[in-house]
């Protein structure tokens, strides 16, 4: 279930929910039987809400300002089988800032404000569990160059190559083609635990 919401004002909004309830209707190991057990690794709910502004400029020293946060929210995950080992819900927190002059953005960001602790991933070796925790707070910084590159579209029985099959959408015989290159500056998480 989803919707957006979109005002003029450059603001935007988007709510995300998800629910699955997936079980086990017959599953014997030949030592024990699951039936009924939820499937390990599928969350029973997943959740998601986040805010976007954006602005633009004219005659300015940039051209776009913009800034976004998400809460993403996920669980009860369970691990096993069994269903004896789970990860409860739990929720992480985003943002990011940027700014566009041109053909560069850049970009402030952070992951998991919260610093919420979440295992990410359970698993058995050699009958040993081991449990991969979830990445800390992060912050981080991007630069994106996006070139502009003209690229000749030549029309063969009414078709211009594998971009269109309509000439209709063709207004000229050049397509600009955008390549970004992101490079990270900064990145700065705390240790796993």
């Amino acid at each position: 279930v989803g919707s957006e919401m979109c005002k003029e004002t450059g603001l935007t909004a988007d709510v995300n929910y998800g629910f699955t309830h997936a079980t086990f209707r017959d599953y014997n190991n030949g030592k024990e039987d699951f039936k009924n057990n939820f499937i390990p690794y599928t969350p029973r709910h997943t959740f998601n809400v986040g805010l976007q502004y954006t602005r633009l400029f004219r005659n300015a020293w940039i051209d776009q300002f913009s800034a976004s946060a998400q809460f993403s929210g996920v669980g009860k995950i369970f691990w096993t089988e069994r269903n004896d080992i789970y990860q409860k819900f739990y929720g992480t927190v985003n943002a990011k800032v940027g700014v566009r002059k041109g053909i560069v953005n850049v970009n402030l960001w952070s992951r998991n404000i919260t610093n919420t602790h979440y295992s990410a991933f359970y698993f058995e070796s050699f009958g040993n569990p081991f449990i991969q925790l979830g990445k800390p707070f992060q912050i981080g910084a991007e630069v994106a160059i996006a070139f502009k590159r003209k690229r000749s579209i030549e029309m063969k029985n009414g078709r211009a190559g594998s971009y269109t099959s309509s000439p209709d959408n063709i207004s000229h015989k050049n397509k600009i083609d955008l390549f970004y290159l992101a490079l990270s500056l900064i990145h700065i998480s705390e240790p796993t635990r």
